[in-house]
């Protein structure tokens, strides 16, 4: 009988279930409510406006909840009872907060200040529009996330600016169409608080100025949207050590999208340099003229020597031997032919 497996093997199988399925679980016997309510209710999403505040207080389930979805669109009826309701939630781990508000937004700050005041978050997502968000007194804030959905002219993050205690414990950030980010590179340099993980829309020389303030980042996405997709002529990529930054085959490279472009340099990763530039030589565009490729240190010196199998000679016989093998015809652009030079690597 499924009531005579282990406990840990029945929460293995609700994990699979659909949400509807799982309260439907907790409705059938004490074991299998057992099994399925920490699931069912691991995620609860509330409005700030609506009848479920006030029935959360009757009931028992803050302390299965880890992530809280809150979304503010209207003005609370009642701020007392949103911060009753929501002080129980003292498990919460994640939060998610939607505020599209555009009329007043006084009423925020106590908003926020009960958010903040659960004790074990650690992760914020906003999504927030055209409005400035109050201070957010997060104490132990690791990971951050926001959209922005509003006008260009405002400045959702400003709160962040005069209160950086906020941020002491952040390692991680995804910033999408986020307006004015340059005051908050320049904060985050100023108080030594290095992220190990970005993923952001809007490049700046403040961005770069703060990159290049420390070491040790592990995941950087930067999307550029293709705004300079249609007049970009020359693009180069060289890093001086294998990694990220190298070509690797992919559809949804936007190398391949750049009808202008005319000269690129970009570099390979040893272990997959054939089928990276064989892919390369297949898809640039016809427009390309001069195309310069090389193949980095797989460690920076610090780590040591490279493995016996790589050097720059092993590097450069197989680039070559993958040009010869391609027939060049195929890649001949309107009145244009691609010249392929193979470079030594930036030292």
């Amino acid at each position: 009988m499924l009531l005579d497996l282990p406990l840990e093997l029945l929460m293995k199988i609700a994990g699979f279930a659909h949400q509807k399925d799982r309260l439907n679980l907790r409705l059938t016997c004490t074991v299998l409510n057992t099994v399925a309510v920490e699931q069912a209710f691991f995620s609860l999403s509330l409005n700030t406006n609506k009848s479920l505040i006030r029935e959360l207080s009757t009931t028992n389930i803050a302390r299965y909840v880890k992530y809280l979805k809150v979304v503010t669109d209207t003005e609370p009826d009642n701020e007392v009872e949103f911060a009753q309701a929501i002080r129980p939630f003292v498990f919460v781990t994640g939060i998610s907060w939607t505020c599209l508000l555009v009329d007043n937004t006084s009423f925020l700050r106590p908003i926020a200040e009960t958010l903040a005041s659960l004790p074990r978050v650690k992760s914020l997502k906003l999504r927030i529009g055209d409005i400035e968000i109050p201070p957010l007194p997060f104490r132990d804030l690791v990971r951050f996330d926001a959209a922005f959905t509003g006008s260009a002219s405002a400045a959702p993050l400003s709160c962040f600016v005069d209160s950086p205690a906020v941020l002491r414990s952040l390692s991680s950030v995804s910033l999408h169409d986020m307006p004015h980010m340059d005051e908050l590179w320049t904060l985050l340099r100023r108080e030594e608080i290095y992220l190990s993980k970005m993923d952001v829309d809007r490049i700046s020389g403040y961005l770069f100025d703060y990159l290049l303030a420390y070491e040790g980042l592990e995941v950087l996405k930067l999307r550029c949207r293709g705004k300079h997709r249609e007049t970009l002529q020359e693009l180069e990529v060289t890093p001086r050590f294998e990694g990220v930054w190298c070509f690797e085959a992919a559809p949804e490279n936007h190398v391949f999208r750049c009808p202008t472009l005319k000269t690129l340099r970009v570099s390979f990763m040893f272990r997959s340099i054939s089928e990276d530039l064989m892919y390369l030589l297949g898809s640039v565009q016809p427009s390309l003229e001069q195309l310069y490729i090389d193949c980095p240190p797989l460690y920076s010196p610090r780590h040591g020597p490279p493995p016996p199998d790589k050097s720059e000679g092993a590097a450069r016989k197989c680039m070559e031997r993958t040009i010869a093998g391609v027939e060049m015809d195929r890649i001949k652009g309107n009145r244009r032919i691609l010249t392929v030079h193979v470079v030594p690597p930036l030292r």
